[in-house]
């Protein structure tokens, strides 16, 4: 039995040192068997056509494989096994280096234990397979015992899974050293079932034990390939021991079985290698993916609430501004009717002016605002195109005279014909062109001219000068906001540089675009095309331009059911703007009521009834909305017919326009508002409001009055009083000034709101 322990070579190996060789063991003697008693030892050996190195326990094979001559290639196998086993240990100390701080670490883990029920449950099956076919076969007490182990590993790896995986333990470095113990522990029980159980020569039991190692093996490699450490402690375990025991055989099959477990250890480690790098190349990816999509996020986030911030900004300068501007022009143009020289009635012009001017900004910056948070706003509906270019020619030709300029005014459009679009943002883009014309064109003339295509069948608009002109390099720059042609210019004629910005976004929403072509020094031509389509006039007939329309007109004529006037509530906070809009109204021949807030006007209408309300929007104590949605559900409660009403409101119509809808609201009348925008107002709800009630009064009984109509009859009969208009003061009060023919006006006082 020496030739069992000690590591005898053949003759022709050599001496040659390996780098790679490993020490050997106690009583290893590299070339004492090449004496005669050698030789004769080894003459069996070759009778029997085995290789020439007949020891092949494990130590002395890993000494034979230092001499890389071995004709078994030993030394190559043994290199490989070297440089995977420096390989984990590398990859090993690198996470244990990072894993508290690698987030790739917690994906890693989080991917393995995911895997692991499956492949635990696998494991069971497999562990009775192996007892299954084993028993009988192998020692009964030893195989009792492998497999006690077996089912203790699984199913412990199994409940570590499961509670990582719900959370009750955290995917750290700790845990996950753990779980490589684990892994390595599994590993050696499977090792066991080869070289503790199976008997070597009986190579039907052999050959289903090894192939259900290399099988273990090679599934536990590809679930374990997402973290290479576990990947390394699971394979080489499983498959090295079971090729040295197989070569202790002595014979070819022995030395086949070794060689093919080593090259299939090595194999698997390679492709776990290669595979774990791939799975972090797609984790970064992923990463990457995450963290753009977090940045993205979080900057969309970030814009939303910007928009949001800088929407609030805007809609609560533009309150405060147009508040006090209201009062000051509906102020300015109540003075000038009591001028009594030119000369002050030139400084409340200029006052008027200089206040539109600065409405037209806040209108522009408005519109931009709206424009960046997501396009501005069309409404469509059928209008006298030929009326409205006339109403805009006739509003800038007082413009033009007074500059010394000639207004050109060509409409090819028959008179009457009724095209369908937004009239409101047609107007405005016809204004802002006009005034961009009369500002940059110090003499000559200004023309509007417009016609519809017989190729295309859309209406074609332009606004030419003869101005100052553009030069060629900045043409394609007077469409950017904020711009003007050559920077001097806004010094000379002033502008916020937005009028054309607005201008062509509003082309290209209605369905256009807007052109500019001009020489410097010659003039400019600003044309756009729209598609408006001729809609059939209505069964009334056709409107009358409102050009020509007189503000009061019609207005006067209505009548309330008794003969006297319409009544408007108007809810106004500001004693200002109250007093501006109840002139006005008053003016118009209207009853006015006038209430400080919404407490105030829902005590009145439990009293009265107006023909239309103007609510203020954002009022002390109570607001328009609040107060309109109590207004509409007393009328649905008690079965009274909805009065209409119009939101005032000095932030613009999209800032409201879903809460006022929701809450009741019929339309709304933006401030500053000047006299015709009331009057039309009037004139579309008060006819259908005051018919209403003249319906109601005719359809009750006799003797019996209808819901506020004892207060018509009184305000009938104090019709033959002078009216007053309220001058000054809280709301609440009146002041008398000098009396206005035909109208009346009163004030609320202070009045509970209880019941609605």
């Amino acid at each position: 039995m020496d030739d069992l322990d000690t590591c005898r070579l053949p003759r022709h190996c050599g001496e040659q040192a390996n780098p790679l060789a490993l020490p050997a063991p106690a009583g290893c003697r590299p070339g004492a068997d090449r004496g005669p008693a050698g030789a004769a030892a080894r003459a069996p050996a070759r009778d029997r056509g085995v290789c020439r190195c007949q020891d092949f326990t494990p130590r002395a094979v890993l000494c034979g494989a230092a001499h890389p001559r071995a004709p078994c290639g030993l030394g190559t196998l043994a290199a490989i096994m070297v440089s995977i086993h420096a390989s984990a240990r590398s990859a090993l100390k690198r996470e244990r280096g990072t894993a508290a701080e690698d987030v790739f670490q917690r994906r890693r883990g989080m991917g393995v234990h995911e895997m692991m029920p499956v492949a635990m449950c696998a494991e069971i099956f497999g562990a009775l397979g192996a007892w299954w076919v084993l028993d009988g076969r192998a020692d009964a007490h030893a195989l009792s015992v492998w497999l006690a182990w077996r089912l203790s590993v699984s199913v412990g790896r199994l409940l570590h899974s499961l509670a990582t995986l719900r959370g009750w333990l955290p995917v750290d470095q700790v845990h996950m050293r753990v779980f490589r113990l684990s892994v390595l522990l599994d590993a050696l029980v499977w090792s066991a079932m080869g070289w503790a159980l199976t008997p070597l020569f009986n190579l039907e039991v052999a050959i289903v034990s090894l192939s259900m190692l290399v099988a273990v093996s090679a599934a536990g490699g590809l679930m374990l390939q997402m973290d290479l450490p576990s990947a390394g402690l699971f394979i080489p375990p499983i498959l090295v021991p079971n090729a040295f025991y197989a070569a202790q055989r002595g014979d070819d099959l022995g030395v086949a079985c070794l060689l093919l477990l080593l090259c299939m250890a090595a194999l698997l480690l390679v492709e776990a290698r290669r595979n774990n790098r791939r799975i972090r190349e797609l984790q970064r990816l992923r990463h990457q993916s995450d963290q753009v999509a977090r940045a993205q996020a979080a900057a969309l986030e970030q814009a939303r609430v910007l928009a949001e911030t800088r929407s609030r900004f805007v809609a609560t300068m533009s309150h405060e501004m147009r508040t006090p501007l209201h009062g000051i022009l509906g102020l300015a143009r109540m003075a000038r009717k009591r001028a009594r020289d030119s000369e002050q009635d030139r400084q409340l012009e200029l006052i008027r002016s200089s206040g539109e001017h600065l409405v037209g900004v806040i209108n522009d910056v408005l519109d931009y605002a709206r424009m960046e948070n997501g396009g501005l706003p069309l409404h469509e509906e059928p209008f006298d195109l030929h009326a409205l270019m006339g109403e805009v020619a006739e509003t800038w030709r007082l413009n033009c005279q007074a500059k010394g300029l000639e207004l050109r005014f060509e409409a090819d459009l028959p008179a009457g014909e009724l095209v369908l679009g937004d009239p409101t943002r047609i107007r405005q883009v016809l204004y802002n062109l006009l005034g961009n014309a009369v500002k940059f064109t110090p003499d000559g003339f200004v023309a509007l001219r417009a016609a519809r295509s017989a190729r295309t069948g859309r209406v074609d608009f332009s606004v030419q000068d003869s101005g100052i002109g553009i030069a060629p390099g900045e043409v394609a720059q007077v469409f950017e906001a904020f711009h003007q042609a050559e920077g001097t210019y806004r010094r000379s004629y002033g502008g916020t540089g937005l009028g054309l910005t607005i201008s062509r976004e509003l082309c290209v929403a209605m369905g256009g675009d807007l052109g500019c072509s001009s020489t410097l020094g010659e003039g400019s031509v600003f044309a756009f095309s729209l598609p408006l389509p001729v809609q059939e006039p209505p069964l009334g007939g056709v409107p009358r331009a409102p050009a020509h329309d007189d503000p009061a007109s019609g207005l006067m004529a209505l009548d309330g059911p008794e003969g006297g006037a319409p009544r408007v509530l108007l809810v106004e906070d500001n004693p200002v703007n109250a007093l501006v809009a109840e002139a006005e109204l008053v003016r118009l021949g209207m009853q006015v009521q006038v209430c400080g807030n919404g407490v105030e006007a829902l005590a009145w209408l439990e009293q009265e009834r107006a023909d239309l309300i103007l609510m203020d929007c954002e009022m002390p104590e109570m607001d328009g909305i609040e107060a309109t949605r109590r207004i509409r559900e007393h009328e649905r409660r008690t079965g009274a017919a909805p009065v209409p009403i119009v939101a005032l409101t000095a932030n613009g119509p999209n800032v409201y326009a879903e809460r006022c809808q929701a809450a009741g609201m019929n339309d709304h009348l933006l401030k500053p508002f000047h006299t015709e925008d009331l009057a039309r107002v009037l004139s579309r709800y008060l006819q259908r409001s005051v018919a209403d009630r003249r319906q109601r009064h005719a359809d009750a009984p006799e003797g019996v009055a209808p819901r506020g109509a004892a207060d018509d009859q009184g305000v009938d009969r104090g019709l033959a009083a002078e009216p007053r208009v309220r001058l000054a003061g809280p709301v609440g009060h009146s002041t008398r000034m000098a009396p206005l023919p035909g109208s009346r006006s009163t004030s609320c006082g202070p009045k509970s709101s209880e019941g609605v």
